[in-house]
C-alpha cells in the first residue's frame, strides 16, 4: 500500500508526475496516472453532433467523450531517474490498487461566459475509463468548435478522485460530525433547508458541512518532522471521509424512507453524530485527485480532414445513448503502461471473478436490426447506440443484459431495466457482480487501543440468497492473518445483504470475557474491522412544537456486562436509581434571576419520581410527574412570547413553530445481555401529560428516538429463547405489517395500516455464552392514545442446508418466535386467520 511520506514529483513538460513508494518493499512505486483521451488511433474518442434542423434545435446538438488513466512511457522514464537518484534502487512499478468508488468530475464552458460541469464513475479496473455525452444548445456548440480548433487546450477540465490504501503517517487525525449543529443549521437556514434532493441522493453535502461547521477536523503531528504540505492534504482527506460519511447517511435514510427516487426533503436529525480516530500505521484509504486540461484537436496537430470526422452535422434529431460497464473483466487488470505492471496478489481487489463477455441488448423503435441492438463488451470500453429520433417513445428505451464469467462453474447472470431515459448508462457489479467480501482487520491489529490485549477475532458470515443454499462459514483473523476473502459461487447481486458478528477472544492478562458484537446487516465488498464497537451514539431529538418541557430516562434494569478493557471504562452504566436523564429544551447556564427560576424548574424535573413498568404496562399515565402549580413560574426571559392561546397568561411562554432540540448519549453497542430501556414524560403547553415507554432497546437497533406531543412510539420484541439452535444458524426477522385502532373510533374492528417500513432484525447464537438474545423494532409515529396493536411477521431461519420460514400474525408488542420454522404457521394461513378474525 501507499506510503504517504515516500513521495515524490517529477516535471515533465506541462506536466508534473507524482510517485508513491511502498510500505512493505522499498523497490515498489506507484506513479499517479493522469487523465488523457482515449485514443482511436490519431483521433481523440469524442463526436461533436450538431443538428441543422429547423426550429430551436438549429445549431443545437450534443458531446460524447472518452478519458481514462495514463502513464506515458516518457514520465515513467522521468520518475525512474529521480527514484534512482533520490532512493539508489531500482523501481519496480505497480498499477494504483483502485477501490470501488472512483470519481470523475468534467468542467466545461456553459456557453455564457461562465463554466459547468459533470460527474461520472470511473469504471476501477484497468486505465479507470469514464464516459460522457454533454447536451449543448447552440452557443456551447459554437464555444466547443472554436476553442477546440485552437492550441492551448480543449474546453475540458478533468478531475479524477482515486481512492487507494495507504498507511498513516505518524500523525492523528480526529474526524467528527455534530448533528446537532447540522440540524441547528438547516432549521434556521433560508438558503439551506435540506441535505438531499430528488435528483441526488445528497444535496452538495460539502457545502453543507462547510456553511455549517458540523464537521470538525483536527490533525496532530505525532513525529514533528511530518511536512506541513502532508498535514494540510490529511486535513483536507479528513473533510472527505466526514463527506462520505454523510453522504452515506443520507443514502442510507432515503432508501428506508422509500422515497430516494422521490423529491422527499432530508432532515439532518436522521443523520447520527459520530467521531472517528485514526492513528500512526493504520490503514485508510487515501484520495488521490489528478487533473488536467485535455489537449485540443489543435494541440493534437490534427488535420481539417480529421477534425471534420469528429464534428458531424446531421439533419434530424438522434437518439443517442452509450452505455460503459464498470466490471471486472477478463484482462481487465492489465497495466496503464507495459513498464507498469498490475499486482495480481493484492489483496484490495474488489472483486476476483473475472468476466468472459457482457451482452447488452438496447430496445427502441427505430432500432430494428438486432446487430444495431446488441453489443458484446469484452474490457470496460463504453458503447454508443444511435438511431432516428422517435417522436412517441422520446428519449426512453429498455435495457438487458446477459453477463457470461470466465469459471465455467458459475451461473450466467442476466438482467432487464426498463424506462431508463438517461443519455448514458452503467452497468456495474451491484448489477451482476459474484458477491466477494473481504473483511480487514490490519487498522485493528495494527495498532489499536485494545489490539495487544486481543488474541484473535472470529468472525461468523452468513450470507442468504433468495432460493438457493445460504453461505455459512466461520473464519479467523489474527495479527499474522488480518484479512480473509469470503466468495459466494452463487450469481447474486452485490447488493445482497450478508449478515456477521465478531467475537474477541481476549488474552489471559485481560481478564475479560470473550465480547460478540451483534448481529450486523450490511452489503458491499468490503468489512474493515478496528476497534470493538463499543459505543453507539443515540440520537433524542424532541419536536418542541407544543411542548413545554420533555424528559428521558435511559437505564439497565440489570447489571449489563462489559468487556474489562480500556475502551469500556469510559462508557456509563445508568441504573433506574441513578439513570441518564435529558431535559429539552437543554438547561442553560446565565440569565440572572429570570434564569434562576427556570433552573428551579429543571430541578423539580430532576427529582420527580419514575414511573412505574407496571403503570406503563396498564396503560396508566403513573404518577404525575410535574405538579400543575409549576405555571406561577413568570417565562424565562430568553424565551419570546409569540402569541399566547391563554398560556401566556399563566405565565409559560410560547412560540411558533420551535426549533427540534436534539441530545446525543454514548452507549455500550452490545447491551443484549441487558437491554436498556427507555422513558419519557412530555408536558405539553397547554399543560398536558404525555408519558411514553418503557421500552426495551439496543443501541444498534435504535439510533435515534423521535419525541413529539402529538405522536408515539412503540417497541415490538421478538424473544427467541425457545428456539432449537440445533443445525440453526441466525434468524432473520422482519415486521410485515402493523394495524391499530385510531383513539376515538366509533366502528370496533376497524383498523389503520402502519405506512412506514421497519427494518429487519437479525438474531444469533453468542457462541460464548450459548445463548440467543431479543431483536426490537421502533414502531415511531403512532398517535397517542392508540388501541388494539397487532403485526404481521416473517422469519428466515437459516439452517446449515437450506433456509425455512416462519409466519404469523401477534396482538400487542411482544412476538415469542416458535421452536423452529416447521412449528409456525404459514403465511397465508396466518393472514387468513386474522382477517377472519377481523370479519367476525
Amino acid at each position: 500500500m501507499l506510503d504517504l511520506l515516500k513521495r515524490g514529483t517529477v516535471p515533465l513538460g506541462s506536466a508534473t508526475w507524482e510517485y508513491h513508494g511502498d510500505t512493505a518493499d522499498q523497490t515498489i512505486f506507484y506513479i499517479t496516472p493522469q487523465p488523457v483521451w482515449v485514443m482511436n488511433g490519431a483521433l481523440p474518442s469524442i463526436q461533436l453532433v450538431e443538428y441543422k434542423t429547423e426550429g430551436s434545435l438549429n445549431g443545437a446538438g450534443y458531446c460524447t467523450l472518452q478519458l481514462q488513466l495514463s502513464v506515458p512511457d516518457a514520465a515513467v522514464q522521468a520518475v525512474r531517474q529521480d527514484i534512482e537518484g533520490r532512493y539508489g534502487v531500482k523501481p519496480r512499478f505497480l498499477t494504483l490498487p483502485f477501490q470501488p468508488g472512483t470519481i470523475v468530475n468534467l468542467t466545461y464552458p456553459d456557453g455564457q461566459g461562465g463554466t459547468t460541469g459533470m460527474q461520472a464513475a470511473g469504471t476501477d479496473f484497468g486505465s479507470n475509463g469514464a464516459i460522457f455525452q454533454l447536451p449543448l444548445d447552440a452557443d456551447q456548440m459554437k464555444t466547443f468548435k472554436q476553442v477546440l480548433g485552437k492550441q492551448g487546450g480543449s474546453p475540458f477540465e478533468v478531475q479524477y478522485a482515486i481512492q487507494v490504501p495507504s498507511l498513516m503517517p505518524a500523525v492523528k487525525v480526529a474526524v467528527s460530525f455534530d448533528s446537532s449543529i447540522a440540524l441547528q443549521y438547516q432549521v434556521t437556514s433560508h438558503e439551506h433547508t435540506h441535505w438531499a434532493s430528488s435528483s441526488t441522493y445528497t444535496y452538495d453535502i460539502s457545502k453543507q458541512l462547510t456553511a455549517s461547521n458540523a464537521a470538525k477536523i483536527v490533525v496532530d503531528k505525532i513525529n514533528p518532522n511530518v511536512p506541513e504540505a502532508l498535514m494540510q492534504s490529511l486535513r483536507a482527506w479528513g473533510q472527505s471521509v466526514v463527506e462520505a460519511r454523510v453522504a452515506d447517511a443520507v443514502k442510507a435514510a432515503l432508501a428506508l424512507q422509500n422515497s430516494a427516487g422521490g423529491t422527499q426533503s432530508f432532515s439532518a436529525s436522521q443523520i447520527s453524530s459520530f467521531k472517528e480516530t485514526y492513528e500512526e500505521n493504520q490503514t485508510i484509504l487515501w484520495r488521490l485527485m489528478p487533473q488536467t486540461v485535455l489537449p485540443s484537436f489543435a494541440d493534437l496537430g490534427l488535420t481539417v480532414a480529421q477534425i471534420e470526422s469528429l464534428e458531424p452535422v446531421v439533419d434530424k434529431r438522434k437518439f443517442v445513448t452509450q452505455v460503459t460497464p464498470k466490471c471486472n473483466f477478463v484482462g481487465s487488470e492489465q497495466s496503464l503502461n507495459p513498464s507498469i505492471e498490475p499486482d495480481k496478489d493484492s489483496v484490495y481487489m474488489s472483486d476476483k471473478q473475472k468476466l468472459k463477455r457482457l451482452e447488452v441488448t438496447i430496445k427502441y423503435p427505430t432500432l430494428n436490426d438486432k446487430a444495431d441492438r446488441t453489443h458484446t463488451f469484452t474490457d470496460n470500453t463504453p458503447y454508443t447506440w444511435e438511431a432516428d429520433w422517435d417522436e412517441l417513445a422520446g428519449g426512453v428505451y429498455t435495457l438487458e443484459y446477459s453477463a457470461v464469467y470466465e469459471d465455467s462453474a458459475q451461473p450466467t447472470v442476466t438482467g432487464t431495466a426498463e424506462d431508463i431515459d438517461a443519455t448514458n448508462y452503467t452497468i456495474t457489479l451491484a448489477d451482476i457482480g459474484i458477491l466477494n467480501v473481504t473483511f480487514d482487520a490490519s487498522i485493528f491489529f495494527g495498532n489499536s487501543e485494545s489490539a495487544s490485549l486481543v488474541d484473535k477475532l472470529i468472525v461468523n458470515f452468513v450470507f442468504d440468497i433468495p432460493q438457493a443454499p445460504p453461505v455459512l462459514l466461520p473464519f479467523t483473523l489474527d495479527a499474522e492473518n488480518t484479512s480473509h476473502v469470503v466468495s459466494s459461487l452463487t450469481a447474486a447481486p452485490i447488493e445482497t445483504d450478508y449478515t456477521y458478528t465478531i467475537t474477541y477472544i481476549f488474552k489471559p492478562e485481560a481478564k475479560a470475557n470473550p465480547y460478540t458484537s451483534d448481529a450486523k446487516s450490511q452489503n458491499g465488498q468490503w468489512v474493515r474491522l478496528a476497534e470493538p464497537d463499543l459505543a453507539q451514539s443515540v440520537s433524542v431529538v424532541v419536536d418542541m412544537t407544543g411542548v413545554y418541557k420533555a424528559r428521558v430516562n435511559i437505564y439497565y434494569t440489570e447489571d449489563p456486562y462489559f468487556p474489562n478493557i480500556p475502551a469500556s471504562e469510559k462508557l456509563p452504566r445508568p441504573t433506574a436509581k441513578s439513570p441518564i436523564q435529558l431535559v429539552f429544551p437543554a438547561p442553560k447556564t446565565g440569565g440572572g434571576a429570570a434564569r434562576g427560576v427556570a433552573d428551579d424548574f429543571d430541578n423539580l424535573l430532576a427529582t420527580a419520581p419514575l414511573a412505574s413498568a407496571t403503570d406503563f404496562a396498564a396503560g396508566e399515565l403513573g404518577a404525575p410527574q410535574w405538579e400543575v402549580q409549576t405555571a406561577r413560574y413568570a417565562a424565562p426571559v430568553d424565551q419570546p412570547q409569540a402569541k399566547t392561546n391563554g398560556v401566556a397568561a399563566r405565565g409559560l411562554a410560547v412560540e411558533d413553530d420551535p426549533d427540534p432540540s436534539e441530545q446525543d448519549v454514548n452507549l455500550f453497542a452490545n447491551s443484549k445481555l441487558a437491554p436498556l430501556q427507555i422513558t419519557a414524560s412530555v408536558l405539553t403547553k397547554k399543560m398536558k401529560q404525555i408519558n411514553i415507554g418503557p421500552f426495551n432497546f439496543n443501541p444498534q437497533n435504535a439510533t435515534f428516538f423521535v419525541l413529539t406531543a402529538t405522536q408515539t412510539f412503540v417497541m415490538i420484541g421478538a424473544d427467541p429463547t425457545i428456539v432449537d439452535w440445533n443445525e440453526l444458524n441466525l434468524i432473520n426477522v422482519r415486521i410485515t405489517a402493523v394495524r391499530y385502532t385510531e383513539p376515538g373510533t366509533a366502528k370496533a374492528g376497524t383498523k389503520t395500516t402502519y405506512e412506514d417500513s421497519i427494518d429487519q432484525q437479525a438474531i444469533g447464537l453468542d457462541a460464548v455464552q450459548q445463548k440467543s438474545y431479543s431483536a426490537y423494532f421502533q414502531v415511531p409515529n403512532l398517535p397517542v392514545g392508540y388501541t388494539g396493536l397487532e403485526f404481521d411477521w416473517e422469519a428466515d431461519y437459516v439452517y446449515n442446508g437450506g433456509t425455512k420460514t416462519a409466519a404469523g400474525t401477534v396482538q400487542g408488542t411482544q412476538l415469542t418466535l416458535p421452536k423452529s420454522a416447521a412449528e409456525a404457521p404459514a403465511a397465508p394461513a396466518a393472514r387468513a386467520a386474522r382477517a377472519a378474525d377481523v370479519e367476525a
